[in-house]
C-alpha cells in the first residue's frame, strides 16, 4: 500500500510540451502591497495561487482595504495611504509577506503585530527593522531580536537609508515599496554586498507600472511620496515556476516552452536560462515565450548563482546528472530560506548518490551513479519540485509531502504528469528466443544512427544477482537488486559498473531468466531501469525483448513482432551455443509456453506491431525491411 504523505515519481519520461505558469508570486505580493494603498479600486489578473500570495491577501485585507479574490484575479479598493492600523497579522512562510507587509504596516501611525510559523521565527528580519527605524518607526521585537514576531508602528519620515540587503534583497524591496506612503521622499541606498540584485529591479519595475516616481542613483533609488491612483493590471507568469520545466526539458532531452516570458525580462530566476545553456542545452527566446530543447549529455558547470539563488535547487538536481562535477556560488542566502536549502541540498543529494559538499555560500556537485530514495522535502516547495525532475530519469524516487508545493504552485504534480510523457522515440523488436532480436536490433540501431538496448540483458543480470547470493526467483530477489546498480553502455552490461555481459551468457543464467523475468516485482524494478536508460539517452533508441510495445514502451513510433518456426529458432540457437538442436528446440517450445502464459507481461505481439517472420530471411533482408518499415512510418 502507497504511503499517502509519499508521492512516487514515474520514471522514464521527457518533458515536452507548452504551458503558461502561474503569475509571478514575486510580482503578485509586490503589486498586492501598492494595490493595498492606491487611492481607487484596481484589478489585478494573473495572481500566483499559491499559499504565499494568500498570506498577502489576507494581510492587505486585515489592514483595512477591501479585497474581493476570484480565481487568479482580485479586486482591490485601496486606502489612499497609510494603513489605519491596529492589526494582528499571520505571515505563516511567507518570506515577501512578512517583510513587505512590515514595511507597510510602519507607514500607519497605529500598531500592527506581524508573526509568521516557527521557521519564519528562524528567519532574520534585522535589516529591515534597522532601516524602518531610521526612518521614524517604531518597531518592538516581540521574540529573538532580529526575528519574527515583531510590533510596527509609524509613521514613516521621508529621507535617507542604508539598507543592509546582503542577506535578502526583500528588505530593500519592503522599504521601496512603503515608500510612497512615507511622509516625504525616500532615498535609498544599499550597502554592500546587496545580493539578488534582479529582484530589486523587478520591485522599482512595479513601482514605476503604478506610476510611482522613481529616480535611479548608483548606489540605490529616490522613490517620491504620494500614494499611487489605481491601476488594472496583469502578473507575467512566475520565472521561478518556469526553471522546473526548463529544467525538466534539460535532463530528460526534452522539449518544453514557456509561453509568456522572454530573456530581457526583470525576474532573477531567468538566470537560470544562461546556466542550462552551458550545460549544453538549447534555449530559443520565440515569440511567445521561451523554448528549452535538452541535449545529452549535460556538462557540469561554475557558475555565479548570486542573481538567482532559488534556481539552484533545481540546477543542482540537473548537475547531478552531468558528465562531470559543477560548483555553484553565491548562495549564503539559502540558508535563511524556508529551510536551510544549502544543507538540505548536500544531504539529500547525497542521498540519491552524487557527492554533495555545502560551504557556507556554494554547492560542489560531483554525479555519481543515482538511485531511488525518498526524499525529504523540508516543508520547502523548492525541494519537492526539484528532486521530481530527478525521478522522471532516477527510478524509486518518492516525493515526502508533496503537499508544499501548495505554497506557491498547488498543482505542480498535475502539471508535470501532462507534460512528462513516456518516451516514443522508441523502435521496439520483440519476439521470443531464437528470432535474431539481439542480431537485428544492433543492425538496425547501426543502420539508422541510433543507441541499442538489450532488455534482456536487465533480466539476465537480476537472475546473476540471484545466483550469485544463492536466492531463488521471488520477492526476496526483487528486495536484493534495490542493493545493486545496473548499467548499460554499447552492449555492455554492468552490475555495480562490474562487466557482466559474459556471466550473463552463463547456461545457469539462460536456464532461471524465465522464471526471473516472470517476477512482478523484478519486472517492475528492471522496467523502471530500462525507462530511466531510455529517457537519459537523449536520442532514437531500438529496444528489443519480449513486452516492449506491450508494456515498457506502448507508445513506441515503430512496433516490429519477429518470429519464425520453432526448428528454425532452434537450429540458430543450437549453432550459436554449440549445442544439440533438438534439445534446443524443446527448451524452446517449453520457454515459449510459460513466457506466453505467465501473468505478468506474457509473450504477445502489441495489437499494432508489424510481425515479420524471419524463417527464410537472411538477417540483411530482415533489417532492410524493418528499417523500410519505420522510415514509411515516420515519413
Amino acid at each position: 500500500m502507497s504511503d499517502p504523505g509519499r508521492l512516487a515519481i514515474t520514471p522514464g519520461r521527457v518533458v515536452r510540451g507548452r504551458l503558461r505558469p502561474p503569475g509571478s508570486k514575486s510580482a503578485s505580493n509586490r503589486h498586492l502591497v501598492l494595490a493595498a494603498g492606491a487611492e481607487g479600486t484596481s484589478v489585478l489578473t494573473g495572481l500566483g495561487p499559491g499559499d504565499d500570495v494568500a498570506r498577502m491577501v489576507a494581510a492587505v485585507a486585515a489592514l483595512g482595504a477591501t479585497v474581493r479574490r476570484d480565481g487568479d484575479t482580485a479586486t482591490v479598493t485601496g486606502l489612499g495611504g497609510p494603513p489605519p492600523g491596529d492589526a494582528t497579522l499571520d505571515a505563516g512562510a511567507s518570506g515577501t509577506t512578512m517583510r513587505f507587509v512590515t514595511a507597510l504596516a510602519a507607514t500607519g501611525d497605529r500598531p500592527v503585530t506581524l508573526d509568521g510559523t516557527a521557521r519564519m521565527r528562524e528567519r532574520p528580519i534585522g535589516p529591515l527593522v534597522a532601516a524602518l527605524r531610521s526612518l521614524g518607526a517604531e518597531v518592538d521585537e516581540l521574540g529573538e531580536p532580529g526575528y519574527p514576531p515583531l510590533a510596527v508602528r509609524g509613521p514613516l519620515a521621508g529621507g535617507e537609508v542604508v539598507v543592509d540587503a546582503s542577506l535578502s534583497s526583500q528588505f530593500a524591496s519592503a522599504i521601496l515599496l512603503a515608500a510612497p506612503f512615507a511622509s516625504g521622499d525616500v532615498r535609498v541606498r544599499l550597502a554592500a554586498g546587496a545580493v539578488s540584485r534582479p529582484y530589486l529591479e523587478g520591485t522599482v519595475a512595479v513601482l514605476e507600472a503604478w506610476g510611482v516616481g522613481v529616480v535611479t542613483h548608483d548606489d540605490g533609488w529616490t522613490v517620491r511620496a504620494g500614494a499611487p491612483a489605481a491601476q488594472d493590471l496583469a502578473v507575467e507568469p512566475d520565472a521561478s515556476a518556469a526553471v522546473y520545466p526548463w529544467v525538466g526539458a534539460a535532463i530528460t532531452a526534452g522539449d518544453v516552452a514557456v509561453e509568456g516570458l522572454h530573456r530581457d525580462g526583470l525576474q532573477a530566476d531567468l538566470g537560470v536560462l544562461a546556466v542550462l545553456e552551458s550545460m549544453g542545452a538549447e534555449v530559443v527566446d520565440e515569440a511567445s515565450g521561451i523554448r528549452v530543447r535538452g541535449r545529452r549529455p549535460l556538462l557540469g558547470v561554475d557558475a555565479d548563482l548570486s542573481a538567482c539563488p532559488d534556481g539552484a535547487l533545481a540546477l543542482a538536481v540537473a548537475a547531478a546528472m552531468a558528465t562531470g562535477p559543477s560548483r555553484f556560488t553565491g548562495l549564503g542566502t539559502l540558508r535563511v530560506k524556508e529551510t536551510d536549502r544549502l544543507a538540505a541540498l548536500e544531504t539529500e543529494l547525497r542521498r540519491v548518490g552524487a557527492d554533495a559538499t555545502a560551504g557556507p555560500d556554494d554547492l560542489r556537485i560531483d554525479p555519481g551513479p543515482l538511485h531511488g530514495t525518498v526524499v525529504h522535502t523540508y516543508d520547502d516547495h523548492r525541494i519537492a519540485m526539484s528532486f521530481a525532475l530527478l525521478g522522471l530519469v532516477v527510478p524509486g524516487i518518492e516525493i515526502e509531502d508533496p503537499g508544499c508545493v501548495a505554497k506557491t504552485w498547488p498543482s505542480f504534480f498535475g502539471v508535470l504528469d501532462d507534460l512528462a510523457v513516456p518516451v516514443a522515440d522508441v523502435i521496439a523488436i520483440d519476439g521470443p528466443a531464437g528470432t535474431g532480436k539481439t542480431t537485428v536490433s544492433t543492425a538496425v540501431a547501426e543502420r539508422l544512427g541510433r543507441l541499442r538496448l538489450d532488455t534482456g540483458a536487465f533480466y539476465r543480470a537480476a537472475t546473476l544477482v540471484g545466483i550469485r547470493a544463492g536466492i531463488a526467483p521471488g520477492r526476496e530477489l526483487a528486495e536484493a537488486l534495490a542493493g545493486h546498480t545496473f548499467s548499460y553502455d554499447d552492449g555492455v552490461m554492468a552490475i555495480d559498473g562490474q562487466d557482466v555481459s559474459g556471466e550473463i551468457r552463463a547456461p545457469a543464467v539462460t536456464e532461471q531468466v524465465s522464471a526471473v523475468s516472470a517476477v512482478p516485482e523484478v519486472r517492475e524494478r528492471m522496467v523502471d531501469a530500462q525507462r530511466a536508460w531510455v529517457a537519459s539517452s537523449g536520442v532514437g533508441v531500438v529496444v528489443e525483448g519480449r513486452d516492449i510495445g506491450t508494456v515498457v514502451f506502448p507508445g513506441a513510433i515503430t512496433k516490429v513482432y519477429l518470429d519464425a518456426r520453432p526448428e528454425v529458432r532452434a537450429a540458430r540457437r543450437a549453432a550459436e551455443l554449440g549445442t544439440d538442436p533438438a534439445e534446443e528446440e524443446a527448451r524452446i517450445r517449453a520457454r515459449d509456453e510459460f513466457d506466453s502464459g505467465r501473468a505478468t507481461s506474457p509473450l504477445r505481439p502489441a495489437d499494432d506491431a508489424w510481425h515479420l517472420d524471419t524463417s527464410d530471411l537472411a538477417i540483411d533482408e530482415v533489417v532492410t525491411a524493418i528499417v523500410a518499415h519505420h522510415r514509411e512510418r515516420v515519413g
